[in-house]
């Protein structure tokens, strides 16, 4: 159960290398320690993380991203990072306690988290003892897994004299990722916990042990998410429904809505970690329309993941791509002359009859055909292979012979009209 729910954020000391433009050139320490923010959120009770994520600033988008993972199954990430142990189940929060940071004091958060009947809780800031079940994990997590990360900077100015971080600084940001989901599925809720009312018991037994005795608090409906933690934008309904970011969207619903709407403007409700269906609202009518799905290909994907695929699908390789269109060109050609609309030029004598003949011969009287003129010392074309010796061809190295065709007589040149140009008219 997430009866009470504590949520921080915390700077991590490990510089990370950009997945395409190498190492980050950190200038100094601070910089370095700022590059990524872990939220977390984890129950009071039993001390067991229900989400975390790793970003470059603390945020409400990112916030956002912590409250949809807490009310969602982890298994996902489980698979992708080989985690042997099974993660916190989706839950229900019930009473969310943070401090009053920009990241989660903002109108976005507060409604998203009153929306799925969650209680809001603010806290002091710079007062540690005020949300002690979550600021003491980061400080556990630093020493048994950020310092021994390439890379680790220290939790404080020149603590380690003498190391390079930036030269050993060898993650992507999906390793440290990787790393801290292990620690958080595999580690810490296998760990003996000694704090106030654990005495000894791993965060995993706690929470099964408040399963059994209280029994769990329901995750919000995936409707709900959708309206209250997920992403909107505008668009338009076409013949085929609906696109967001280029994901489509088609229902029969939408369709009604779209023929009793002139403008057809509506607003979509998506959650990032499910595309198999949106919401969508209008102005001026109560009523909600479901949406599905209509490209199979990201029915397990996530926002991102989908985006990902599709970026992939443009930068894929040119010479590849070519081929493609070749093999293309061949089945729409194949299909056009299949389907009898465009004859071909190869026919046998006879196949048009008579009409087609003087069809074709009608349209060729506008044409003037001029007989080909024969130049002086040269063999026609059908005469090239004759052996009699009275074809005007030589053999390379001997004077040419004399040509025994007659050359071509010469008009006669035509009267002058003007006069020569002898001035610059310039």
């Amino acid at each position: 159960p997430a009866k009470t729910v504590r949520r921080d954020n915390v700077p991590l000391s490990v510089g990370q290398c950009g997945a395409d433009q190498g190492c980050l050139p950190f200038g100094n320490l601070e910089s370095l320690r700022d590059q990524f923010v872990n939220p977390q959120t984890s129950t009071a009770p039993s001390r067991m993380p229900l989400a975390w994520i790793v970003s470059e600033t603390a945020d409400s988008d990112h916030m956002m991203a912590l409250l949809r993972m807490a009310t969602r199954d982890k298994t996902k990430e489980k698979l992708r990072y080989q985690c042997k142990n099974n993660p916190a189940p989706a839950v229900g929060l019930m009473l969310v306690s943070a401090d009053n940071g920009t990241a989660t004091r903002n109108p976005r958060v507060y409604a998203a988290e009153l929306g799925i009947g969650t209680t809001v809780m603010t806290g002091r800031t710079y007062h540690a003892a005020d949300k002690p079940y979550v600021e003491r994990p980061f400080g556990t997590m630093q020493w048994q897994l950020l310092n021994f990360l390439p890379g680790y900077t220290g939790s404080r100015p020149r603590e380690l004299p003498g190391y390079n971080p930036k030269g050993k600084a060898i993650l992507i940001p999906d390793d440290i990722y990787g790393e801290i989901t292990r620690y958080f599925i595999d580690r810490y809720p296998v760990t003996p916990h000694r704090g106030t009312g654990m005495f000894g018991a791993t965060p995993l037994q706690k929470m099964h042990e408040l399963i059994a005795t209280y029994g769990e608090i329901d995750a919000p409906i995936q409707d709900d998410r959708i309206k209250h933690l997920g992403m909107r934008a505008q668009a338009t309904i076409d013949s085929e429904g609906v696109r967001f970011k280029g994901i489509p969207f088609n229902s029969t619903e939408l369709q009604t809505l779209g023929d009793d709407r002139k403008d057809g403007k509506v607003t979509i409700h998506l959650d990032p970690d499910d595309l198999r269906k949106v919401l969508m609202t209008s102005e001026g009518t109560p009523e909600v329309v479901t949406a599905n799905l209509s490209m199979t290909q990201f029915q397990d994907l996530s926002l991102e993941e989908a985006l990902d695929v599709m970026l992939q699908a443009v930068e894929a390789n040119p010479e590849m791509r070519k081929f493609h269109a070749k093999n293309l060109d061949e089945a729409i050609r194949r299909q056009a002359h299949a389907s009898g609309h465009f004859k071909s030029s190869l026919l046998p004598e006879g196949y048009g009859g008579e009409a087609a003949l003087e069809k074709k011969a009608e349209a060729l009287l506008r044409v003037e055909f001029v007989a080909p003129r024969q130049m002086a010392a040269t063999t026609p074309t059908r005469m090239i292979t004759d052996r009699s010796g009275k074809i005007p061809a030589f053999t390379v190295g001997s004077a040419p012979p004399t040509a025994t065709v007659a050359a071509p007589t010469q008009q006669p040149k035509s009267q002058k009209i003007f006069q020569p140009v002898k001035e610059s008219k310039l």
